[in-house]
């Protein structure tokens, strides 16, 4: 495998394995920010020093949108409470214009610190820094 990628899946473990899902990449093939199927999250998984049994790509063999860094935000109505917020590591979805055109992205909450906003990863991303801001109410979550 050449990149791994948010939404990439890890079977960790010496004698009892436990799936890790790649939710944001910290440095570049390194180190990740995962979660585990009991939603404990791991700010610097590092693959060098985990015992890894095996990659699971889940078909991700791409981004969403691009490779590249960037920080984008995504307006939303201000009005709209949310509660209870969400945790980091919770798989959601939301849409934005960009040029014209309706985008939909896929991606996992890294960050859920702010009252009206939540840092979001990108499926299929694979480089470090490329983050978005969206409000709570663009947000869908996917089970």
């Amino acid at each position: 495998m050449s990149d791994y990628r948010v939404g990439h899946q890890l079977l960790v473990g010496k004698t009892t394995l436990k799936t890790m899902t790649i939710i944001d990449v910290l440095i570049h093939n390194q180190s990740f920010q995962v979660v585990d199927e009991g939603g404990n999250l791991f700010n610097d998984f590092r693959l060098d020093n985990e015992d890894v049994f095996a990659i699971q790509t889940n078909n991700i063999t791409q981004p969403e949108t691009q490779n590249a860094e960037g920080r984008f935000t995504v307006e939303g109505d201000e009005q709209v409470s949310h509660e209870p917020k969400w945790d980091c590591g919770q798989k959601v979805e939301f849409e934005c214009e960009v040029k014209g055109a309706t985008l939909k992205v896929e991606g996992f909450i890294t960050r859920n610190f702010w009252s009206n906003f939540y840092l979001l990863s990108e499926v299929g991303v694979s480089v470090p820094n490329r983050c978005w801001k969206v409000a709570h109410s663009k947000i869908k979550k996917i089970v």
